[in-house]
């Protein structure tokens, strides 16, 4: 009976030790009496987050049997509408003398029950202000709460760690002074620029990393992906997903990918790819940056560039080398950027390019060039040339040039341009 198996899970979850989670950069606060919603990809530790915020409600001297947790991707549940309503009778059973008014309910991975979101306006409408819920969908969620619980909620991202979560991860400094401790930060670097900052896979070996990412991406194909397109047809999903993640960091047309998909011999209508191509963007697999225009109408139609959710998932897949390390860094940076910054990120492209470009269409406020080196005297005369470009279009009058070691500060043709170390950026070190 689903009232037994119920009333198992929360009693587990009473009658079994806390992990012990390591922090996360993310400071949600609990006191609001909002609906709080934290969203992000799968295994980017969205769990491991609920468990910090109950260790911070049990500081504050909230007892664990006030506290109900449920993940609803345990296998034991249905995933039924009907089951919800029967969570809350069960906590009840359990605990009669408890107020529900007093409580904090957390409800893991909620997305995946039909009509979540009345049941969640319910509770809060009748029963309880002390609610947190989980989703790896940001548009699933984002569109019911903007329907059903509107004013009620308060949104948080979950990516992978930062390359300064990565390093507190490991138990490195995050503010290296002598040189032995920045080489064992540029040396930790290199590792990040390839496996990526999924929190699972930061203590293992790399061949180890390498399968437990090869899982995340059939799981992400599989269940974000495929069950929410009604797509069955495996090798379709995964024929588009490569392409697509093979485009990484340059400019991204699902015209081309049609045009593959049907040489291969797959029926997809076009309309369908770029359906596909959203979920994809829901289930945070990938990213899409426009290209920068004077004509705002010409953004959402214009050129994109594509950006994986990590480049551990490309390197798994055998879509990035480690000898790429250009790309990896633009990858990085887009990933901290967009945490810094939110979704307010364009290239710019006119006959010279700039990686990013940071701020509202209307007021661009910082434009970054990132390259591995720049002893080649080719390769520093392009970059400077695409920052300088980007920098004149914008009207700033200063760029920032990311590179791996080289660390500078010049004038050209009225433009400042900052060279800094990428590790340096990272870490927010000012010098």
């Amino acid at each position: 009976m689903k009232e037994n198996t119920i009333k198992q899970l929360i009693q587990d979850f009473h009658n079994t030790p806390l992990p012990i989670p390591k922090i996360r950069a993310l400071n949600s606060p609990l006191d609001t009496k909002k609906i709080l919603s934290i969203v992000g990809p799968r295994r980017a530790g969205k769990t491991t987050y609920c468990f910090s915020l109950i260790q911070q409600l049990i500081q504050s001297g909230k007892p664990l049997s006030h506290i109900l947790y449920i993940n609803f991707e345990d296998e034991r549940l249905d995933q039924t509408t009907e089951e919800l309503d029967c969570i809350v009778q069960q906590y009840q059973i359990l605990y009669p003398e408890i107020h529900l008014q007093d409580c904090t309910f957390i409800f893991d991975e909620i997305q995946n029950i039909p009509l979540w979101e009345r049941f969640v306006r319910r509770i809060y409408d009748h029963t309880c202000k002390n609610i947190i819920v989980t989703g790896s969908n940001a548009k699933a969620l984002s569109k019911d709460i903007a329907t059903s619980l509107r004013g009620r909620t308060l949104s948080y991202e979950i990516l992978p760690l930062s390359f300064k979560e990565y390093l507190e991860f490991l138990g490195s400094t995050t503010t290296p002074r002598t040189t032995t401790e920045i080489a064992k930060v540029q040396n930790h670097l290199n590792t990040y620029l390839i496996y990526g900052g999924f929190p699972e896979t930061v203590e293992f070996d790399p061949h180890l990393k390498i399968k437990i990412l090869q899982e995340y991406f059939e799981v992400m194909m599989y269940r974000d992906i495929g069950e929410r397109a009604g797509i069955s047809q495996s090798s379709l999903l995964r024929f588009f997903l490569k392409r697509s993640f093979s485009s990484n960091t340059k400019s991204y047309s699902i015209n081309k990918i049609y045009h593959d998909l049907k040489s291969a011999g797959y029926k997809i209508g076009k309309n369908s790819l770029y359906e596909l191509a959203e979920l994809c963007k829901q289930a945070y697999v990938f990213f899409t940056v426009p290209k920068y225009t004077q004509k705002i109408a010409n953004i959402e139609l214009g050129e994109k560039k594509i950006f994986a959710i990590d480049n551990g998932i490309l390197t798994a897949l055998g879509l990035l080398a480690p000898t790429e390390v250009g790309k990896q860094m633009e990858q990085v940076v887009f990933l901290e950027s967009y945490k810094r910054y939110g979704g307010n990120l364009f290239f710019d492209a006119n006959g010279y390019e700039c990686d990013l470009l940071v701020g509202e269409w209307d007021s661009i406020h910082t434009a970054i060039q990132i390259t591995q080196t720049l002893e080649d005297p080719s390769v520093k005369k392009r970059e400077i040339k695409g920052l300088l470009s980007a920098c004149k279009k914008t009207h700033l009058n200063e760029g920032l040039l990311l590179t791996l070691h080289e660390e500078a500060t010049f004038t050209e043709d009225g433009v400042t341009i900052q060279v800094k170390p990428l590790w340096k950026w990272l870490l927010n070190t000012p010098h």
